[in-house]
């Protein structure tokens, strides 16, 4: 199939139902007619069973199951052949490819993403039947896969994922779940059960750091839930300045849109759905996705996925989640130079050191040089200064308690047929006087440039304040009360 160009979807297109996606771009895919009105008869069937859901949440397993019950389903005698059912996932494939090339980062192609999401269980023979051959075989194979292993990202690779997430983030909440888990190394529950009332200003610091507490997660779909992955994974991590610059750029640009408080919004949302979750799906593909483009040789996704199957040690099971908490590891250890207890104390882990009281992680002091630390690691060199406007949007500009500032409009902003580019000045202090003055470089005209302006005065928003630290200290004293009691029961029994 031969991919089309001077394509480029939308969200919408991603919410279309799995034959409306066909039905719309099917002509765009080289097939001829013939081809196209047996794919929609398929195409028809599958979506039928599938219950119609977007095609941005349906999955290769899923497609899978569908064309067996079409199977079973059917009216024919001799049924559909294999070969015609492999036809029917292999179109869905080519949907696939074809929206991941034309989306510009919305959409992954989930069946590439397989061996990045599942692991694959390594067949064996029983025991009684392997020769010495054998063993000796499965020992070779296993060194070579040990030494072939990512255990860490390239630096060129981190810059190619801080890249692609400095220029989606701002319209796209799911890239905040790469952000959290490439900055701090959270699992993705943690991730996804974060808010913006979840950062505070550390004491004492109040101007320079900011804190995330992670006291709760969110797991698959379901309601936030408390109980951690352990009780060593409540925790208070410092912000890194690369990931607060984005953190804030995103607080301003949801501030400009909505009203009110924005503390109990979700840091990783679904795109611009402001007060909607993103699943935990979408943000495992959309990393998987980036991940993917960066290792392009998938023997050593499949080695990895094998050899997480067999090691009961590996604490993690989703390889996209694994890859970037170790990746943070190492460049905590090597870059930040970082003591093992810090780390330990970064990952959620247990902390080995029996002189460590766990609560002196969270002195005000302890965490101030974690961040000075953590600040050694460097992938972007473009953190915006916080005294100049700061861009949310193409054509669109904030700024934030000054009363005047300057604004370069690019060519780029008038592309896809725009003639004009509205600028939105907010501040904080309505009683303010703002000025606008046009000044025409190049070979503008002075007829070039027209003002339409209205003013229409907003109140400062004052955000109550939020005391999350009661809510932290309650979900760490459920765990503990938790576990005691579980040690009671089994030293009863």
């Amino acid at each position: 199939m031969k991919m089309p160009t001077g394509i480029r979807l939308t969200n919408e297109d991603l919410q279309l139902s799995l034959y409306a996606f066909f039905d719309r771009y099917c002509e765009k895919l080289s097939w001829v007619p013939k081809t196209i009105e047996q794919y929609r008869r398929y195409i028809r069937m599958i979506d039928h069973v599938l219950g119609s859901p977007p095609f941005e949440e349906i999955d290769e397993p899923t497609v899978q199951e569908a064309v067996q019950k079409v199977r079973m389903s059917s009216k024919r005698k001799s049924g559909f052949s294999d070969q015609t059912l492999e036809m029917m996932v292999g179109i869905f494939r080519d949907l696939c490819r074809f929206a991941e090339r034309c989306s510009d980062g919305l959409y992954f192609d989930v069946c590439a993403n397989q061996k990045w999401r599942v692991p694959q269980a390594a067949e064996k023979k029983p025991l009684a039947q392997r020769t010495k051959a054998d063993i000796a075989r499965e020992r070779k194979a296993q060194i070579r896969r040990a030494t072939r292993l990512p255990r860490s990202l390239t630096l060129l690779q981190e810059q190619h994922l801080v890249r692609q997430l400095t220029r989606h983030y701002a319209r796209r909440g799911s890239y905040m779940a790469l952000a959290l888990m490439l900055y701090l190394g959270l699992r993705p529950s943690e991730c996804l059960g974060l808010t913006f009332g979840d950062i505070r200003p550390l004491y004492g610091h109040e101007d320079q750091i900011r804190c995330i507490y992670v006291y709760k997660q969110r797991k698959q779909d379901e309601a936030v839930d408390y109980r951690l992955k352990t009780h060593n994974a409540y925790r208070i991590l410092p912000i890194p300045s690369e990931l607060d610059a984005l953190l804030r750029q995103r607080e301003k640009g949801m501030r400009t849109r909505l009203d009110g408080d924005i503390s109990e919004y979700p840091i990783v949302c679904k795109d611009t759905k402001w007060s909607t979750p993103c699943k935990r799906r979408t943000a495992l593909e959309l990393c998987a996705g980036l991940l993917r483009k960066e290792f392009k040789d998938e023997e050593v996704i499949a080695d990895l996925t094998a050899e997480m199957n067999r090691d009961t040690a590996f604490e993690e099971k989703d390889i996209t989640s694994y890859l970037l908490r170790r990746n943070f590891a190492t460049a905590m250890i090597s870059v930040c130079g970082m003591e093992e207890d810090e780390l330990q104390y970064l990952m959620g882990h247990e902390i080995l050191d029996e002189q460590e009281v766990r609560s002196d992680f969270t002195d005000a002091d302890f965490l101030a040089r974690i961040w000075r630390k953590m600040n050694r690691r460097v992938l972007r060199e473009d953190i915006p200064d916080e005294e100049k406007p700061i861009i949310v949007d193409q054509g669109e500009c904030v700024a934030e308690g000054r009363s005047t500032m300057v604004v370069e409009v690019a060519e780029e902003c008038f592309q896809d047929g725009n003639e004009a580019v509205v600028l939105d000045l907010w501040n904080e202090l309505p009683g303010d006087f703002i000025s606008v003055r046009p000044n025409e470089q190049g070979d503008a005209r002075e007829d070039d440039i027209t003002i339409d302006a209205s003013y229409e005065p907003v109140q400062p928003q004052k955000a109550d304040r939020i005391d999350i630290a009661q809510d932290y200290c309650a979900a760490v004293q459920r765990v503990r009360n938790s576990s005691r009691k579980k040690k009671h029961t089994e030293a009863v029994g």
